[in-house]
């Protein structure tokens, strides 16, 4: 549960909905966007009193992430949207092909929107694909004898994705 604190005396000012999950905070707008939903969808959150603003997507299954701009990038299954985070309109959606399922992680890199599954990436324009194909795919080409088991949650920086491992192994490639 999200709760506002005021800066100059740390005493509570207002306190948001039980159910708020993995609270991200847009910087620009101050708004606070959370899971968990009974419909699965994403609430939007004033950033100083907590009060809904507006949902806005059905059964996300990964996000939300938010990029500077107020894109806001979800999954649903396998579906990935984008929504303006200040008309709660969506932008776009595409349909992915996935080899492993639906995909557990969506992030923002550069321009372009990163939807992670067991052991591929898929890379879209944050802009919107051009078409049902206007995607890239990445599939980890893992080690001989290496059993993926878990992963923990990639990091992008300068054109590459990292992603630790239980075990100590750290696979890196260049983004697609």
């Amino acid at each position: 549960m999200p709760v506002a604190l005021d800066a100059r005396t740390g005493e509570e000012v207002a306190r948001g909905a039980a159910g708020c999950q993995r609270p991200v905070v847009h910087e620009k707008s101050g708004s606070v966007l959370c899971t968990g939903s009974p419909d699965g969808s994403v609430t939007v959150l004033d950033g100083a009193t907590l009060k809904r603003k507006r949902s806005f997507g059905a059964g996300v299954t990964a996000g939300p992430a938010v990029n500077a701009d107020g894109l806001v990038a979800v999954v649903s299954g396998q579906l990935v949207s984008a929504y303006d985070l200040a008309s709660g309109e969506r932008r776009w959606s595409l349909l992915p092909t996935l080899t492993e399922g639906a995909a557990q992680e969506v992030y923002f890199a550069g321009d372009r929107v990163l939807a992670a599954a067991k052991n591929e990436v898929v890379s879209i324009p944050a802009a919107g694909p051009a078409s049902d194909e206007d995607y890239e795919s990445f599939e980890a080409k893992l080690p001989d004898g290496f059993a993926l088991e878990s992963g923990g949650r990639p990091l992008a920086s300068g054109g590459a994705a990292f992603v630790s491992f239980p075990d100590g192994f750290v696979f890196s490639a260049y983004l697609p």
